[in-house]
């Protein structure tokens, strides 16, 4: 496993593997974005098996291109427009975008079968079934919450220090959450503690280590801006969890329900111990 400090979508910088993590390739696959969860190189298939043969594809057009875009725009504005709202709560958008981060990773990322700026002509299903792989543990086991296992092969001691920073500083069986800046009043009595950690409120041991890492895998331009940005940066397992609010958290509540069952397992005869393990199952 090793941590790749990159945008969304784009552009993967080539680099071969070490012959400590050439046993591990088999299995694992770079993680997401800035991302220190462990992944693991899993298959992705039809709903419907395909019939892997040019005869049974779409043809090659522009109707059947402008046709497909038209399925799109139905499929984002049904009913069009001033029609009634969903009955769908929007809060499960995000949790939807939750789940995704949890389950897949890496799928939109430039390959031999898929472009972010060129589409490629159509190829085999069986094609894309070998080559399409998820970079995520396709189970909910919230390895974008609790980031990786700091050992094991291909993890670095900046590896390791970078993962650490997941945890408080402190309470190791808890884990880091950040507080906010200047907070306004807060209702009912609330704590500050309701933002992501940041680098920013972290010992200089993890910056540090984290620069380390993201100097390995970027160019020295990427690495100037992530430099330049990295305090306010999240220090969670998926960075994609820090694209929006509601997502960011969605995150957040998984760390504080973390915190809060430890609390209780301390204070109550349950027969579980306290510790990192046990409010993740």
């Amino acid at each position: 496993m090793t941590i790749l400090f990159q945008s969304h979508s784009g552009r993967e910088k080539a680099k071969g593997p070490s012959p400590l993590t050439a046993r591990a390739i088999a299995r694992a696959a770079p993680p997401a974005v800035p991302d220190i969860a462990v992944d693991e190189q899993a298959d992705f298939g039809y709903f419907v098996p395909p019939l892997d043969a040019p005869e049974n594809y779409l043809p090659e057009s522009q109707t059947t291109v402008d046709e497909l875009d038209g399925l799109g725009n139905l499929m984002i504005e049904a009913g069009g427009p001033g029609g009634a709202d969903s009955t769908m709560p929007p809060v499960l958008t995000y949790w939807g975008q939750f789940l995704d981060h949890e389950l897949t990773a890496r799928t939109d990322r430039e390959t031999a079968i898929s472009s972010v700026k060129n589409a490629h002509p159509p190829v085999p299903s069986s094609t894309v079934e070998s080559t399409l792989r998820n970079a995520r543990t396709p189970r909910f086991d919230l390895d974008s919450v609790y980031g990786g296992s700091p050992v094991g092969p291909g993890i670095t001691a900046d590896v390791a220090t970078v993962i650490s920073g997941l945890r408080h500083p402190t309470l190791r069986n808890k884990m880091r959450v950040g507080t906010s800046v200047d907070p306004i009043p807060l209702p009912d009595r609330l704590d500050a503690h309701r933002d992501l950690p940041r680098y920013v409120q972290v010992q200089p041991a993890v910056r540090n280590a984290a620069l380390r890492v993201a100097q390995a895998s970027l160019s020295p331009s990427e690495f100037a801006k992530f430099s330049d940005t990295l305090p306010q940066r999240a220090l969670i397992g998926d960075m994609r969890n820090d694209e929006n609010l509601v997502v960011a958290q969605f995150h957040l509540s998984f760390l504080r329900f973390h915190n809060r069952v430890i609390d209780f397992l301390e204070s109550h005869d349950t027969g579980w111990i306290p510790d990192l393990q046990r409010p993740r199952r």
